[in-house]
């Protein structure tokens, strides 16, 4: 039996935060794993901020992030899908290392950890918008 929800998100950081609580909230019903539920979680913020940050949405019919959760039987599969220019998160290239905590600088690391987290990550580019899809087992 497969379960859907789907929401198009405005390019804001504080419906970022609104829809993730809703979706938590919709996982938890749904029976999923608190560790897939995390997952999801982790992979839906990540991505979508970065999205809302650093994609330069056009305004009008393409400055939205399309997202949809699907459960499986066995998974839970996460698609987002936003009309900025091209970016392939798998070939994003790795943060720079820093030897000691005073050279280390903030942020880039997120994305590298949500491709660590997530056993399952693909990027396509479809009519003009880019699609990322994330898959976690549903239960561990």
């Amino acid at each position: 039996m497969r379960s859907t929800f789907e929401q198009r998100l405005t390019a804001d950081l504080r419906a970022l935060s609104a829809l993730a609580a809703e979706l938590r909230a919709w996982l938890a019903l749904h029976g999923v794993d608190p560790q897939a539920v995390h997952g999801i979680d982790f992979a839906l913020e990540e991505l979508a901020s970065n999205c809302i940050r650093h994609a330069q949405l056009p305004s009008g019919a393409q400055g939205w992030i399309g997202v949809r959760v699907e459960l499986t039987r066995d998974a839970v599969e996460l698609r987002l899908d936003d009309g900025g220019a091209p970016f392939d998160p798998t070939r994003a290239p790795a943060p720079p290392r820093f030897s000691d905590l005073a050279s280390a600088t903030a942020g880039g690391r997120g994305l590298r950890m949500v491709l660590e987290l997530t056993p399952d990550l693909r990027y396509e580019r479809v009519n003009e918008r880019n699609v990322v899809r994330v898959r976690v087992p549903r239960a561990h």
